[in-house]
């Protein structure tokens, strides 16, 4: 092993300690957002996206009620009129109602499923926002300790102009 460090650049542990401090700054502010980001899923696919279909498939409800209820009373008039408008209209209240209950069951799939397939990478999350609450705020300790370490042991060290030079014992000479 060594007895000297080849420490080329205090200054190097310096910069690499402050965008250290940096990076946990940034990272910690993406990791909120993506939690931000995975809880405005959550909310819109449980609560918005399903009150939206829903309050859509009451609507199509209601007017496919009304456009039987129109063509029946055409049916039913005396006056004979021609129904194949009415029965256009209901033909498309339908396939709009169903349209709606389709994109119903597709969101409870989704809303189903959508805790199985984010849980796992939120688990992810949780470890690296861990190391960088925790561990990433240790090692800008230790690096400050290092750097404090270092600069004492290259002031204890170094030369000065001013210092004696070192004694000798007989024999030895000082080169």
């Amino acid at each position: 092993m060594a007895d000297n460090a080849n420490i080329a650049s205090i200054e190097a542990l310096d910069e690499f300690r402050s965008r250290l401090i940096v990076y946990i700054t940034k990272s910690g502010q993406a990791l909120d957002e993506i939690s931000d980001d995975v809880r405005r899923v959550r909310q819109w696919l449980e609560v918005d996206q399903r009150l939206h279909w829903e309050s859509q498939i009451r609507l199509w409800q209601k007017r496919l009620d009304q456009a039987k209820q129109e063509m029946l009373s055409a049916r039913l008039s005396t006056l004979r009129e021609s129904t194949t408008t009415n029965e256009m209209a209901v033909t498309r209240a339908r396939r709009a109602l169903r349209g709606a209950e389709d994109k119903l069951a597709v969101l409870k799939k989704w809303i189903k499923a959508f805790p199985s397939m984010v849980e796992p990478l939120a688990r992810k999350l949780d470890k690296m926002r861990n190391t960088v609450a925790t561990d990433l705020p240790k090692g800008v300790a230790y690096l400050s300790q290092v750097q404090k370490t270092l600069q004492g042991y290259t002031e204890m060290i170094a030369p000065t102009e001013d210092a004696p030079p070192p004694k000798t014992t007989k024999g030895e000479t000082s080169e």
